[in-house]
């Protein structure tokens, strides 16, 4: 793992990993798992560039990463970060031709990814400001 990888993981508050459906990126997150646990940092993954979902029911190869994963006992966002090919044509072509009002449509989506976060990280600044009030009072 890279110094600048340890050096954001000692400094975070929460260690939000970003996960693909690749056999080297599952292994290459045992690392960060393992490091962040070292830490003693709260981490969550994330499932990310994975097939949207259809009917709202997800792709049955992202139900198997969660079942891998909730083998090795870490916590997971029920979302999931979906891969867009318009996203990857934008950088391409340097914009989105005709396709305006569907990208801002999809932005909503990720926004449930940062909701959680804010809230993750205020209960956890809640749960430290907790212990040091009731080390004062003890």
């Amino acid at each position: 793992m890279s110094g600048a990888v340890t050096d954001a993981i000692s400094e975070a508050t929460l260690v939000v990993v970003p996960v693909r459906l690749a056999v080297f990126d599952l292994a290459a997150v045992k690392e960060t798992i393992d490091f962040a646990r070292q830490s003693k940092k709260p981490f969550a993954l994330v499932i990310n560039a994975v097939p949207p979902r259809r009917d709202n029911t997800e792709s049955p190869f992202v139900t198997q990463v969660r079942e891998v994963l909730a083998g090795l006992n870490v916590p997971v966002w029920a979302g999931q970060i979906t891969h867009r090919t318009i996203y990857s044509l934008s950088l391409e072509y340097g914009e989105v031709r005709g396709n305006t009002m569907r990208i801002r449509r999809l932005r909503p989506r990720s926004q449930g990814l940062w909701n959680a976060i804010e809230r993750s990280v205020k209960a956890i600044h809640g749960a430290y400001a907790g212990a040091a009030m009731h080390r004062v009072a003890a």
